[in-house]
């Protein structure tokens, strides 16, 4: 008796535990082309703003603003209240924006990443000699190489667009993000799953995985962020037809375990996703 009294103190322990799971974060819908910041401690300064179409890519700047991709640039936005505070325009089809190691903004799409300041001062452009299409998001490193997603494909390039490294997986990519151990952290689509992938190629699943949770309705992972304590927020993408009810993001922790959801009527694809706390 006192056994199953204890188990049935602990489950609601856990159950309660995880109901207090709470967060502050900002994510792109690309289907309804808007961004959409959500405070889960203060939901009433939460908000949503329209994004032209085409944005996909979004980083954190610091604690008050958010850098965007737009198909023809990007742009970066108040955290406070959705408010544009500069735009970058003059390219097209762009995938991807994200900040560089010194603080410029690198901007991908299929023809090359071009480098720019918070002037929109072009400083330099990379053409890679590897595959690009279809272009995902990219990253530059500390030592200045660029890392991005290609279809099955993750390249990474030196500044000169030499090909270091690349990696095939079966599976269409979409963020790759390097670990202090050199390895990189990776989604792969429909699989809905984050793998780490070592230097010689070797996939580890982290997070996710349909055939680990069955009844989670996951359909395609795409951008995540990775948490200070080790877990893992996916974007679970609900384009390509799918029509089964399902959350837009997924914590998953060490033990791939889900320990938290979000989803919200008024969003219908969530492709990226940046954690403030």
């Amino acid at each position: 008796m006192t056994k199953i009294l204890s188990a049935v103190l602990f489950a609601a322990w856990l159950f309660n535990a995880q109901a207090e799971v709470r967060h502050e974060f900002v994510c792109v819908d690309n289907q309804h082309n808007q961004l959409v910041y959500v405070n889960q401690f203060s939901p009433k300064i939460s908000w949503k703003t329209p994004l032209p179409k085409g944005s996909r890519d979004l980083v954190l700047l610091d604690d008050k603003r958010v850098l965007v991709s737009h198909s023809d640039g990007a742009e970066i936005y108040s955290l406070k209240d959705g408010s544009s505070l500069s735009r970058f325009q003059g390219f097209s089809g762009v995938q991807s924006a994200s900040l560089t190691p010194k603080g410029n903004i690198l901007i991908g799409n299929p023809t090359g990443f071009t480098e720019i300041d918070l002037d929109g001062k072009t400083l330099r452009t990379v053409v890679s000699q590897g595959s690009t299409k279809p272009l995902r998001l990219a990253r530059m490193l500390k030592n200045k190489n660029i890392v991005y997603c290609a279809g099955l494909e993750i390249h990474e390039i030196d500044p000169k667009g030499k090909v270091l490294w690349t990696h095939k997986s079966e599976e269409k990519t979409y963020l790759a993000l390097e670990q202090n151990d050199g390895s990189f952290l990776s989604s792969m689509g429909k699989k809905v799953q984050v793998v780490r992938i070592a230097r010689d190629g070797t996939e580890t699943v982290v997070a996710g995985g349909k055939d680990k949770h069955p009844g989670a309705a996951l359909a395609w992972s795409s951008g995540f962020a990775p948490l200070p304590n080790g877990n893992i927020i996916v974007a679970n993408w609900r384009g390509h037809g799918f029509d089964k009810p399902s959350k837009h993001l997924f914590e998953f922790n060490a033990d791939n375990e889900i320990i938290w959801s979000w989803d919200d009527s008024d969003v219908a694809g969530v492709t990226t996703i940046q954690v403030i706390r």
